[in-house]
């Protein structure tokens, strides 16, 4: 196992230890001893009150158990964790090291630059406020003393526990200092802009109930104030949707001029089927059949990619987004979805960002095929939607001829 990968694990299992105790105080252990085998990680996993936290471990960092009992013994050495096998404690140390992680995981994501983040991320782009806005709504929760509203600790953590699944004492919202109002304001500084707008309106729902329980006559002045706060958090719910629609604008202003198949080097049946797909697709587009449009961009992009695949097997295999079974193995190709194979295609470098950053609404197109689903997902393509997928489909043949 690589230095850097067990070093990576390692970061990663600590987070999760802090997850759990962060949500957990009262029990800091983790029970390994699955059905009383005392196995690390296995099939068993599910059924152990642990499991959902190794298996995300698993999930997200493909682990074998045999690395998983070299990243335990990592952390031992360093004194991250103590304990026996069945009950595993994080120590002070090891917190630390979470912490530390964690909070370069932020600056990471404060610093990222625009291009960085997926289409599918742009919700989760910095909150910013303007100055007159940040005084509203100070003004308004009552913050100047370094109080929010009537909040004690308790009912300020299970406000947010309970709404959004946050814990507001977390190290990551003290960086200004203890008192619930620097730990609001960090809240508003670091998380997104839809996660922002949900807390201050819930916050007003809660002024508003408390009002009302305690029978408290309310000023026009403070009504005034709750309308504002209201206007301000719808505000930064249409800065995401403005941005997003500047994206896709840009997006389709790239021409990509003709679109040369033969360039791509397929097979003479496969550069047949593929052309007539194209033909058929500008046919839906130009009336308007914008669902169909999308199945037959997405099948086309996943036939395509496919057979780049088959040529370039190994390369493929490799990347670390190639989907694996249950036992750690890579699938077979049949069995990769499109999601799985655009991943892969840009981790190699055989697409680039826009490819990966636009594609969220191809790469289930399959499941839209079946009404119940379409209608389970609310998915409803416009012609702007199938514009954008057909842009997407000319990039990647875009890609691919240099390959």
């Amino acid at each position: 196992m690589e230095l850097s990968k067990r070093n990576s694990v390692a970061d990663e299992f600590l987070l999760i230890m802090k997850q759990k105790l962060d949500m957990e105080p009262r029990i800091p252990y983790f029970d390994f001893k699955f059905q009383g085998s005392g196995e690390y990680a296995g099939q068993s996993i599910s059924k152990n009150p642990e499991g959902i936290y190794l298996t995300q471990l698993k999930e997200k960092t493909f682990i074998t158990d045999e690395e998983f009992k070299i990243v335990l013994n990592y952390c031992y050495s360093q004194k991250y964790i103590i304990g026996t096998q069945q009950y595993i404690r994080i120590t002070y140390k090891g917190m630390d090291r979470a912490n530390q992680v964690e909070n370069e995981l932020i600056k990471q994501q404060i610093d990222a630059k625009k291009e960085s983040l997926t289409y599918k991320d742009v919700k989760n782009k910095i909150a910013k406020f303007e100055i007159q806005e940040k005084k509203i709504l100070e003004k308004f929760f009552e913050m100047e003393s370094g109080y929010v509203l009537n909040f004690s600790n308790r009912t300020f953590h299970e406000f947010f526990w309970e709404n959004f699944g946050i814990n507001i004492y977390d190290e990551k919202y003290s960086d200004n200092g203890e008192s619930k109002a620097k730990r609001l304001r960090s809240f508003w500084a670091k998380e997104s802009c839809e996660l922002v707008a949900n807390s201050i309106d819930k916050m007003i729902d809660y002024w508003e109930a408390d009002r009302l329980i305690n029978k408290e006559s309310i000023d026009n002045d403070k009504t005034e104030l709750a309308e504002r706060c209201k206007e301000i958090a719808n505000s930064l719910r249409k800065r995401v949707e403005t941005n997003i629609q500047k994206e896709e604008d840009e997006f389709l202003k790239i021409d990509f001029k003709s679109v040369d198949i033969k360039s791509l080097k397929l097979t003479t049946n496969m550069e047949t089927v593929i052309q007539q797909r194209l033909n058929e697709i500008k046919c839906c587009l130009n009336n308007d059949i914008a669902l169909g449009a999308i199945f037959l961009i997405g099948s086309t992009l996943e036939g395509l990619l496919i057979d780049f695949a088959k040529q370039n097997l190994a390369k493929f295999n490799k990347a670390n987004a190639a989907p694996k079974d249950s036992n750690g193995k890579i699938k077979k190709l049949r069995d990769w979805t499109l999601s799985s194979l655009i991943d892969v295609a840009y981790e190699i470098g055989y697409i680039n960002l826009d490819i990966k950053k636009f594609s969220h609404n191809l790469r289930d197109f399959r499941n839209y095929i079946h009404p119940e689903e379409q209608v389970t997902q609310n998915f409803n393509p416009d012609k702007h939607t199938a514009k954008i997928a057909y842009q997407v489909l000319l990039a990647a043949i875009d890609n691919l001829k240099n390959k």
